[in-house]
């Protein structure tokens, strides 16, 4: 929930000393947990955010997660957005940082409350977006 990044957020600015704590390579996620590197072993990470929290993990096995993450050029180890999947994005410049469909604008949760009123092939075209685009989004919000 938002309350909890919120209070995630304000915990690990107080912990870490960092002004934007999710912004920073140490952290991974997947959309629905929140994973971050372990100071004392590089090679763990434990769940801050999520149905195991405060278990540990490889880190390697998060890593393949962050991968998708586009980090700034100008400042390092600062990420600039990521993709959730083929046609799910986060970007903190666009909508806030609230998970889109890829290239668009458009809240994912949009799609979601739309897919309610119509078929795929009526969203993608009130939206003007490819109807697989619409289908990722949905087969998405499934499995996360």
């Amino acid at each position: 929930s938002l309350q909890a990044i919120r209070y995630l957020n304000e915990r690990l600015k107080s912990e870490f000393e960092y002004d934007s704590p999710f912004a920073y390579e140490i952290f991974f996620t997947d959309g629905a947990s929140i994973w971050a590197q372990v100071d004392d072993d590089p090679n763990r990470a434990i769940e801050l955010v999520g149905k195991r929290r405060g278990h540990f993990v490889w880190r390697e096995v998060i890593t393949s997660f962050a991968k998708q993450i586009k980090w700034s050029e100008e400042k390092p180890r600062v990420a600039e957005s990521w993709r959730l999947s083929n046609w799910v994005e986060i970007d903190p410049r666009i909508q806030f940082g609230a998970p889109v469909v890829l290239g668009t604008r458009i809240p994912i949760l949009t799609i979601k409350s739309n897919l309610s009123l119509g078929s795929p092939e009526e969203v993608a075209e009130w939206y003007g977006i490819a109807t697989e685009a619409v289908e990722g989004v949905r087969q998405y919000l499934v499995t996360a």
